[in-house]
């Protein structure tokens, strides 16, 4: 999930003409507990006290992530090449 996350930050600060950062550690802290919400029904499936986050849960939290920094930049990248690009 985190690799996911530094991968969706490196391409969104690609496709930016400013070079800004327009999302702060809050909003990243907030994609890995989406993800991590997600995936807590993978706690009543298996005997582990280890939950893993799922593939699915990582896709759409990594999503939100992006849309949310496009809203936050203001619309200065092309979202859907990003998330064509990540997934």
């Amino acid at each position: 999930m985190l690799n996911l996350l530094d991968k969706a930050s490196s391409l969104v600060l690609e496709h930016l003409e400013t070079k800004t950062v327009p999302f702060s550690m809050r909003l990243e802290r907030r994609a890995v507990q989406l993800a991590s919400a997600m995936s807590i029904m993978n706690y009543f499936r298996t005997r582990s006290d280890v939950i893993p986050i799922d593939s699915t849960a990582a896709k759409m939290a990594i999503q939100f992530f992006i849309e949310e920094v496009w809203i936050r930049s203001r619309e200065m990248f092309p979202l859907y090449d990003v998330l064509k690009e990540l997934f």
